[in-house]
């Protein structure tokens, strides 16, 4: 039944085979368990000394979901669609999307590690319940288009993402003490992604963004004794309303940073850029729109800007320090801070610096 328009209820079964084969007709499904059963009657029907009890295993139902045409049709009207409510809501409405993959055993890893020619593709949910680790690894260089579909860790559990692992596309969240995190001393790539959960990116991680990263959510940036990079493969637009965080175990520098492509820029619509880190790395142009925020709050640290030289700071939003934080701003690049029109304030008990030639227009 390939490509067959009579396909009654059975138009929404799911699967990886059965969307291409289905219906009424033959299938070496079909063809495998016909066989066994032909040997287990022959089987029986040979003369034993004792009582013989047989247990026979057949292979369906299975993919490709093909039954005997008699049969198909017979039942064909008596079967009933499913209604639409039915569909769970994570599915949108739409059974094709109610495909589940769930490392839901506490305390166990469950890895997806697509093959570099093919990669994944996700068009339902891969999660982490229970307790349990999903793990994406890019080993073999697989992407995972995510278009349309949904990657999440529910309430005490994670999703970890390693070796250069790639999502494309969809949405990333999570739910209670979930977290999606970017595992240390590893490459992780994020292109037209969605966030609206808790994202964490460890010690000495390459946390590389392309093209738009909408961020509802927050991106905790933990650095250690080597850098954690939000890394800028090209101009990079931020939006969403949500928080990018750094925090280092370093005191005077910060080894949390914002860097990427040198001549790359990255334009913050709306998301607050806050905690202790390194914006820009001498590197990258920064530019802040009216909704964007740069502060620089946590007491005795500083939260360093550091544009480039070619590309300098536009401030068209709010850079400020508070609660006993330093905003430190540095030209150490020569990169011009554009502030025409905009504020950088020092609220009670902290600090705005500016050294190393650091330029203030406006």
């Amino acid at each position: 039944g390939k490509g067959r328009s009579d396909l009654g209820p059975f138009k929404m079964t799911t699967g990886h085979y059965s969307e291409r084969v289905y219906g009424g007709g033959n299938s070496p499904v079909l063809e495998y368990d016909r066989a066994v059963i032909r040997g287990a009657i022959e089987y029986l029907q040979q003369p034993h000394e004792r009582p013989v009890f047989l247990l026979v295993g057949t292979y369906g139902p299975h993919h490709t979901f093909v039954a005997p045409e008699k049969l198909y049709r017979k039942y064909l009207d008596k079967i009933p669609e499913p209604a639409s409510n039915s569909v769970p809501e994570i599915c949108g409405g739409d059974i094709r999307k109610c495909r589940f993959i769930d490392a839901n055993a506490d305390g166990k890893t469950l890895t997806v590690d697509p093959s570099n020619a093919s990669g994944a593709r996700n068009l339902g949910v891969m999660q982490a319940s229970g307790g349990g680790v999903l793990f994406l690894n890019g080993g073999g260089g697989g992407i995972f288009d995510n278009t349309g579909g949904t990657i999440r860790a529910l309430d005490g559990s994670e999703v970890q993402l390693a070796a250069s692992a790639t999502v494309v596309g969809g949405t990333v969240t999570t739910e209670g003490t979930g977290v999606v995190r970017a595992n240390a001393s590893q490459n992780v790539f994020l292109q037209g992604v969605t966030n609206t959960g808790l994202v964490v990116v460890e010690n000495n991680v390459d946390f590389g963004l392309t093209t738009a990263f909408t961020n509802n959510g927050t991106v905790r940036v933990d650095a250690g004794g080597s850098a954690s990079d939000i890394e800028l493969r090209d101009d990079v637009t931020l939006d969403g309303g949500g928080r990018l965080v750094f925090s280092s175990t370093t005191t005077n520098t910060s080894n949390a940073r914002v860097n990427g492509v040198t001549g790359t820029t990255l334009t913050n619509v709306d998301n607050t850029l806050e905690g202790h880190g390194n914006i820009g790395a001498n590197v990258i142009g920064v530019t802040t729109q009216a909704g964007g925020l740069i502060d620089a709050n946590v007491d005795g640290r500083f939260l360093a800007v550091d544009p480039s030289n070619a590309s300098g700071m536009r401030n068209l939003g709010v850079m400020q320090a508070r609660g006993g934080g330093v905003l430190f701003l540095t030209g150490n690049g020569g990169g011009i801070f554009d502030n025409t029109g905009a504020t950088i304030r020092a609220l009670d008990g902290s600090e705005v610096q500016l050294t190393n030639n650091a330029t203030v227009v406006g």
